[in-house]
């Protein structure tokens, strides 16, 4: 996720295979929807990871 548009409550998605998928806004409901699913390989939720700079 590389940027955030309040008025469309949309996410930038970026992927290092920019050749396979370009860039793409996505609305934020759908990302969440989309992290919340269930993998059928380890029948736990995608999920997601949050990067931080606190100190």
């Amino acid at each position: 996720m590389a940027a955030y548009d309040q008025a469309s409550d949309s996410v930038l998605i970026l992927d290092t295979a920019t050749y396979n998928y370009p860039a793409t806004w996505v609305p934020l409901a759908r990302l969440h929807a989309a992290m919340a699913e269930t993998d059928s390989a380890s029948g736990r939720a995608r999920g997601f990871v949050e990067v931080s700079n606190a100190r």
